[in-house]
């Protein structure tokens, strides 16, 4: 939602231990859909991620987390993304 913040997006993926968090909301877009980068230590944490968080409920709208294309051939972290209204 593009109500969202930076502690939203932590308070939700904490467990994760996501190492960087790229939002971008109602701050520095114009209009929906918000969306927000997250970088994680290690693939098994950005992979649990995804699975624990793809078509969950956050703030009264599903998300979608998925890899950010290109992500498997930079090796190391991995990363997740938000759309359709995230």
């Amino acid at each position: 939602p593009m109500e969202c913040s930076r502690d939203d997006i932590q308070n939700l993926f904490g467990e994760f231990r996501p190492t960087d968090v790229d939002l971008h909301n109602k701050d520095n877009l114009s209009r929906p859909p918000a969306f927000c980068f997250l970088t994680f230590g290690d693939n098994r944490s950005a992979e649990a991620a995804m699975r624990a968080r793809d078509g969950h409920d956050f703030l009264g709208q599903r998300i979608r987390v998925e890899f950010t294309r290109g992500s498997a051939s930079r090796g190391g972290g991995g990363g997740g993304g938000g759309g359709g209204g995230y």
